[in-house]
């Protein structure tokens, strides 16, 4: 038993699924979506089938090198370039937004810990007009009954 590979649960970052499938009158339609990051890079899948037609888009890659495949055809691109094919494609647009959000992760959390300071400061002031707040807001109380 030893020789069985152990299965471990991966480390995703992010993981976007939507699977959408009916059937009408007999005939069947597929739509799919799918956002998954971690340690082994970005992969994205755009796939809808409707009767005969069948649309198949695959992105994935890691770092700054990406591979698109459309319908067999191949191009290898970097990340303004991924961006730039997203933006262009509108049926890509689950995978734009994720793809945006993680292009300027770090000056985010940078400006939130600023944000929580500016909070804490508003609170100060704000215990000076608590007396003046909980006033009105008994007043509206008693008349809204």
């Amino acid at each position: 038993m030893s020789s069985k590979k152990e299965k471990k649960s991966g480390n995703l970052t992010y993981l976007h699924k939507v699977i959408q499938q009916t059937v009408k009158n007999g005939k069947s339609s597929t739509y799919e979506e799918n956002v998954l990051d971690g340690p082994k890079g970005l992969s994205i899948k755009y796939y809808n089938k409707s009767d005969d037609v069948i649309e198949k888009i695959v992105i994935y890659g890691k770092d700054d090198n990406y591979t698109m495949k459309i319908s067999g055809d191949e191009k290898t691109l970097n990340k303004q370039e991924l961006l730039d094919e997203l933006k262009k494609n509108k049926k890509l647009n689950f995978a734009l937004e994720y793809v945006k959000s993680q292009k300027g992760g770090s000056v985010k959390v940078l400006s939130q810990e600023g944000g929580a300071v500016k909070k804490s400061s508003k609170k100060s002031s704000k215990k000076k007009v608590v007396s003046k707040k909980s006033s009105k807001k008994s007043s509206k109380k008693s008349s809204k009954k």
